[in-house]
């Protein structure tokens, strides 16, 4: 029973009672919460659920999106928090993801026709995507949880928040499918697969490519060492190749003066995403480092006096994440660039005393010759009706990662 409904321009907003003893508080804007009960509810390690980076993220939101956030209590206790993406998919993107989909789409249970119309309606009408956890970050970003909750409670709140959502809120629409990203596998067994007696279809997505730093590496050179001679042999070509390059650190005032070209090496690399819901504002590694600028850090490389390539990284308390990178592919074909800003995340890893370096979750088989290990994430899809629902088989297959040959440069 809704206790209290409040509709902002056909958003949800206000306090529910899911069932007894449960309520739930859903805003469109952090803001409107008491920071605190937001705090308390997020572990310290876990800064993209933070009060301060998911304010800074709403502030810099593009058009296609809108927030939901979301807090749960248990007998007036505040026992969980969640955190929704609510993307309205352009024509261009709905395209790009459905019409690779349509010849795959199942010709027995959904003649050609109707798959033609339904990618046509698709693509005409648009497409909106609830996602618990956020678009841009790989990682269990999406649920906050009190150390003294029932898992499997929070997650049955979890799915009835999410029919509240999608019933109540009709900005630009209904909601057409919920995505719930990334869970680590060994983490989803015992929480987020709870989903699949909700009918959350789960898979498998890229993994999160992971460096172990080892206590005995004390200098990057320590590391190289710890390699076979095969692949030292190989860093050592990368690194003598791209000795011209010219790396620079780049506070805000510098970053303001090269924001233009950063910005169009991100959308290189975006350009050639496998599957990509919405692009960063142009702002937006601007107002990261005015947010936090001892824990975001952006690096240029400059070749000749032009800047051919840049990374970015977060130095968070638990590991540095590596974070958004762009590249000009014409000089990455003649000198190794991408090789050498993965051994540079790496030696900032060691340099800085970190146990873990977080590298994202392409191209594995790249990351892993530079000791990289591979840890499956597991993601939860579910449609709205069932049209839709036909073509989740394709979809994910479609999702599904094909890693290759993950090596081992260690002796």
């Amino acid at each position: 029973m809704i206790k209290k409904v409040t509709k902002i321009k056909n958003s949800l907003e206000g306090n529910f009672k899911l069932s007894q003893g449960v309520d739930v508080e859903i805003y469109s804007s952090i803001q409107k919460f008491n920071k605190t009960d937001w705090v308390k509810l997020i572990p310290k390690e876990s800064f993209f659920l933070s009060w301060d980076y998911l304010w800074t993220f709403e502030k810099l939101a593009a058009p296609n999106f809108r927030f939901q956030y979301v807090i749960v209590s248990e007998n007036n206790r505040p026992v969980a928090a969640f955190y929704f993406q609510l993307i309205f998919l352009l024509e261009s993107e709905i395209s790009y993801i459905l019409k690779p989909l349509a010849s795959k789409l199942p010709k027995i249970s959904i003649a050609n026709e109707i798959r033609d119309w339904f990618v046509k309606c698709s693509i005409e009408k648009g497409f909106r995507l609830l996602v618990s956890g956020n678009n841009f970050i790989s990682g269990e970003y999406g649920i906050g949880i009190s150390p003294n909750a029932v898992v499997k409670e929070v997650f049955d709140a979890f799915a009835d928040t999410v029919k509240l959502i999608s019933k109540n809120d009709k900005r630009d629409g209904k909601i057409s499918a919920i995505l719930v990203k990334d869970y680590f596998e060994n983490t989803a067994v015992t929480t987020a697969d709870h989903l699949q007696k909700k009918r959350y279809h789960r898979f498998l997505v890229e993994p999160e490519m992971i460096v172990a730093i080892q206590p005995e590496w004390k200098k990057f050179n320590d590391y190289l060492q710890a390699f076979s001679k095969k692949y030292r042999n190989r860093a050592n070509v990368v690194l003598k190749k791209t000795k011209s390059l010219n790396e620079i650190a780049l506070n805000v005032v510098e970053l303001e003066k090269v924001a233009t070209e950063i910005y169009q090496l991100y959308k290189n690399v975006y350009d050639r995403a496998k599957f990509r819901l919405s692009i960063l504002p142009a702002n937006y590694f601007i107002e990261m480092k005015k947010a936090f600028p001892d824990t975001f850090h952006i690096y240029i490389y400059q070749m000749d006096g032009k800047v051919v390539a840049f990374r970015s990284e977060f130095l968070l308390s638990a590991q540095l994440e590596g974070h958004f990178i762009g590249l000009d592919y014409a000089v990455n074909e003649l000198y190794p660039i991408y090789q050498r800003m993965l051994y540079d995340f790496i030696r900032d890893g060691i340099a800085l005393g970190y146990q873990k370096v977080y590298l994202g979750r392409t191209a594995a088989v790249m990351k892993s010759t530079v000791g990289a290990v591979a840890h499956d994430l597991v993601c939860y899809l579910k449609y709205s009706n069932g049209i839709a629902g036909q073509i989740a088989r394709p979809f994910i297959e479609y999702l599904k990662p094909s890693i290759g040959v993950i090596r081992n440069p260690f002796k």
